[in-house]
């Protein structure tokens, strides 16, 4: 029985030898399919994250850029308040306009170059009076209408039917509008 005993003896750690050899194959095995899906996965979230992360400073870019065109809205609409404060201001300075002995000069000046036989003027009611003693001194019949105006005159001739505007509105108007950057410039600055 000493060589049935060996045989098997040989045989058993033969087969344990070609057991653990195979098992240490498939751990082998094991341990690289655990790492490559492990790198898979891993490699899938960090693709997941990016995106994720990609996604999220677009949208905060897009939000971004969003509240810069606001605040430059908010910025422009202050911005046209105060120099619409300043207009109406410069109009109801008009009156000291309409009270200084220049005003006078200037009107006589219009009429005299302006308004023609057969011309109607058209002028404000607190206006109506000079407007009348002007021409009067200027020894010219003409007509003289009131309209709702600030101040200055609007000659109509009748036969072409031209209306010749010289309304302090008029001025003021084309005053601050060739002015208005340079008031931009004066209130804001560079802001």
């Amino acid at each position: 029985m000493q060589v049935e005993e060996l045989f098997n003896r040989v045989v058993k750690e033969g087969l344990e030898d070609k057991a653990i050899c195979q098992l240490d194959k498939a751990l082998e095995q094991a341990k690289k399919i655990v790492e490559n899906n492990h790198r898979k996965i891993e490699a899938e979230y960090l693709q997941k994250v990016e995106q994720y992360i990609r996604k999220n400073k677009e949208e905060i870019e897009g939000e971004k850029a969003k509240l810069e065109v606001e605040n430059k809205r908010a910025i422009l609409s202050e911005k046209e308040f105060w120099i619409n404060k300043v207009y109406q201001e410069a109009l109801n300075m008009i009156n000291k306009v309409t009270s200084a002995p220049q005003y006078k000069e200037a009107m006589k000046g219009i009429l005299q170059r302006e308004v023609k036989s057969g011309n109607l003027v058209y002028c404000s009611k607190k206006d109506l009076d000079l407007v009348r003693s002007i021409l009067k001194e200027l020894d010219m019949d003409t007509e003289v209408q009131e309209t709702e105006m600030l101040g200055g005159v609007k000659v109509l001739d009748r036969r072409s039917g031209e209306i010749k505007d010289y309304s302090l509105k008029l001025f003021l108007d084309q005053v601050f509008d060739n002015m208005r950057g340079k008031l931009s410039d004066v209130l804001f600055g560079d802001v």
